[in-house]
């Protein structure tokens, strides 16, 4: 019993006005904190398929690259040819329609064996979503 009277004192010691309002503040604390993260979250969402589309078009133009420099290796090796100007610059796959390809094939003859130097240079998309991929290759005949 004595204990019961103590503490209803100890209570009636705060006073019920200076205990209003604290509910309030913090939910209003609790949904500032969570907008902020929500708009954190939003923003990382945002960047994140950004440089996804960056970096699918970065792989599409090095694929396109490397497939162009193993065309010109099929065509200066099996097929005899001197350089690579009977070679596509576009390629079929509908993927790749916004993507070109460039090829040069330059030859040096040292003792009689043929040395060339392919240059394959993919370039897909344009403007700021622009990527470009370069692979030089040598080969001997």
């Amino acid at each position: 019993m004595l204990l019961k009277s103590s503490l209803k004192r100890q209570h009636r010691l705060v006073p019920r006005k200076a205990q209003q309002g604290l509910g309030l503040m913090s939910a209003i604390f609790v949904i500032t904190i969570m907008a902020v993260v929500v708009v954190g979250l939003s923003s990382l969402v945002v960047s994140s398929k950004e440089s996804y589309g960056y970096e699918l078009m970065s792989v599409r133009a090095f694929l396109l690259a490397e497939s162009g420099g193993q065309m010109a290796i099929s065509h200066l090796l099996l097929e005899s040819a001197s350089d690579c100007s009977a070679l596509p610059s576009q390629l079929p796959p509908a993927e790749l329609q916004s993507c070109t390809l460039q090829l040069n094939c330059p030859n040096v003859s040292v003792d009689g064996i043929d040395y060339f130097t392919i240059e394959s240079t993919a370039t897909c998309g344009s403007g700021l979503d622009q990527a470009i991929r370069k692979l030089t290759l040598r080969v001997q005949r």
